[in-house]
């Protein structure tokens, strides 16, 4: 099955003392699910190839302690990016998320990812944006109009 069919959910858990839940919906399936409860301080990806039937655990290579911003889905690769943990790549087939983003600044907030053509572009709380154009290695801040 194509990565593009899976269906993604990141499940957030910290302390706190709020439960809230979002599900974000593409026509009737659902495509992430977000869950915020009072539980122990947990990031935990979970994927389904059954259209949502069962679930199960899809995070190995992403710390325990992330927590996960957003997804990029291209071809056969998936993008994740996390509050202060980096970004992270898994390719069809493959269990293991790699670390991607070597050359960006330490403990950057990374609130939202997309990838156009070969340029990966994110979005940060407190450093902007940011382009990479050979697969994260190297990032730059886009030139600005005067």
């Amino acid at each position: 099955m194509k990565i593009k069919t899976i269906i993604l959910s990141s499940l957030l858990l910290w302390c706190g003392a709020c439960s809230h839940k979002e599900n974000h919906v593409k026509g009737n399936e659902p495509v992430v699910q977000v869950a915020k409860t009072s539980q122990n301080n947990l990031a935990v990806i979970y994927n389904s190839f059954d259209g949502g039937r069962t679930w199960i655990p899809y995070d190995i290579g992403i710390p325990k302690e992330a927590t996960m911003s957003s997804f990029a889905v291209v071809d056969d690769r998936i993008f994740a990016s996390t509050d202060y943990h980096g970004i992270y790549l898994i390719k069809e087939g493959e269990k293991l998320w790699k670390r991607i983003d070597e050359d960006l600044p330490e403990k950057v907030d990374v609130n939202a990812i997309a990838v156009i053509g070969n340029s990966i572009i994110i979005g940060t709380l407190s450093h902007g944006i940011i382009i990479s154009e050979n697969n994260a290695k190297n990032w730059r801040y886009p030139a600005r109009r005067t």
